[in-house]
């Protein structure tokens, strides 16, 4: 079941408000004043209104031909009613999700990636499944007495089924995560692992060190960052899990984040990419909302149109400036 999200159902009320006819100057303040609470609300809004737009052309296009023009306005009548609902599922609609190749076989010691932009999920022996994210290499090895992964580079979720007495254990560099039967994700940059725990628990291992840096346990709502001669852990709410695991489903999630941290992100599913000044306050601009990952063009459109700045595309790159 799709979970609403409340500030995407007031973008959606007020394009049907908006689609209606001009607003009053009551509503036209308050509309001015949502917008200006937050960017989120801004960011939500102007990609609600570009689904909008296409789903309003597809409906015209669609009913032109067979509706008399006498006609024409009394049809828009339902499309009102149903307004609120038909932008956030035009929305939806415009995320497009890579299918996984399910006759791809495992074998022991099989390697499994991933290209850029996509996305594949992996059916061990056990019954356990590994979800490989974008530009992501990791080689596994399951029989009746080894259970292991070795994460060469990326990010994966793991659903493991229960065995206690044969631990499923996945290494990257010289980091180990040891878990019995649960739901995380394991991502790498670098010597920097981060492992958010969805379900269960795991036990996160620096096998460079073990005499400097204790065996850290990560829960179920937690999560950890794992750097050389450190581990690092903390709470997570339900929403910040399912945010950082929205990749399962195409989606880029950002609450607040700095315009260059949101470009990084994009260029991890791009092969062309953003480029934005690593110094200046631009890249400091807060940018909220949920985004296609692999739509970089949509996602520079946005910052055109909602914060005024330059785009320079060279089919390359996407130059972002003042």
């Amino acid at each position: 079941m799709m979970e609403h999200d409340p500030i995407e159902e007031q973008a959606a009320r007020w394009l049907a408000r908006q689609d209606a006819g001009p607003l009053d100057a009551a509503a036209k303040a308050g509309f001015d004043a949502w917008i200006a609470t937050s960017t989120r609300h801004r960011v939500t809004y102007l990609r609600l209104e570009a689904a909008w737009q296409r789903a309003d052309q597809l409906r015209v296009t669609r009913q032109a031909p067979v509706l008399p023009p006498p006609r024409a306005s009394v049809a828009r009548g339902p499309w009102r009613r149903w307004a609120p609902a038909m932008a956030v599922a035009a929305a939806v609609a415009l995320v497009v999700i890579i299918p996984a190749l399910d006759d791809w076989p495992f074998a022991a010691g099989q390697k499994f990636s991933t290209g850029v932009g996509d996305r594949y999920t992996a059916h061990l022996q056990d019954g356990s499944q590994i979800e490989l994210n974008t530009d992501t290499r990791l080689r596994a090895s399951v029989d009746q007495t080894t259970r292991e992964v070795r994460l060469d580079k990326g990010e994966a979720f793991f659903e493991v089924v229960h065995d206690d007495k044969h631990p499923f254990v996945v290494i990257s560099g010289d980091l180990r995560i040891v878990d019995v039967g649960t739901k995380f994700s394991v991502r790498r940059d670098g010597d920097r692992l981060e492992v958010v725990v969805a379900e269960g628990a795991v036990v996160v291992e620096d096998m460079a060190h073990p005499n400097d840096v204790a065996p850290t346990l990560v829960t179920q709502l937690s999560a950890a960052v794992a750097q050389p001669k450190a581990i690092r852990k903390s709470p997570r709410s339900e929403e910040q899990v399912r945010d950082a695991l929205g990749w399962r489903h195409g989606t880029l999630v950002f609450t607040d984040r700095p315009l260059r941290e949101v470009a990084a992100e994009f260029n991890r599913y791009n092969r062309k990419q953003l480029v934005v000044p690593a110094e200046g306050p631009m890249g400091d601009i807060r940018i909220g909302g949920s985004f296609e990952a692999t739509n970089i063009d949509a996602f520079a459109r946005l910052l055109h149109s909602g914060f005024g700045l330059k785009v320079i595309d060279d089919g390359r790159e996407i130059r972002i400036s003042n």
